[in-house]
């Protein structure tokens, strides 16, 4: 049975995870290539449920391999800034990427802590 503290962390889990997928539809959604990813992103947030439900551990390996992945992705972009110029725009969607690297993981991980603490 769900406690009350752990039907929050699953909600706020969904809701942010929702809400990453209009946004990534709302701005790429157009194009045959965006559609393949976008339907990877929505097979990745239902497993991502289905392990945070079922407070499977496997949920925390793959969060924490997507944390890498971000991780690695950002700081090869910091570093070699491939073909981005170095405008204000450029900095700008950095700072971006860093801040929802560091609220997704935060929410997922504490989302699966309380749901296994609740």
């Amino acid at each position: 049975m769900l406690s009350g503290i752990k039907a929050f962390s699953l909600v706020v889990y969904t809701a942010w995870k929702v809400w990453i997928l209009k946004d990534r539809w709302e701005k790429t959604g157009s194009t045959y290539n965006q559609k393949l990813l976008f339907c990877s992103e929505v097979l990745y947030t239902l497993v991502m449920l289905h392990l945070l439900l079922t407070l499977n551990a496997n949920f925390i390996y793959i969060a924490l391999i997507n944390l890498l992945l971000h991780v690695s992705f950002g700081m090869y972009v910091e570093l070699f800034r491939p073909e981005i110029k170095l405008n204000s725009n450029a900095r700008h969607a950095l700072v971006n990427y860093w801040q929802f690297v560091l609220l997704d993981s935060v929410i997922t991980f504490t989302s699966f802590a309380i749901s296994v603490g609740g």
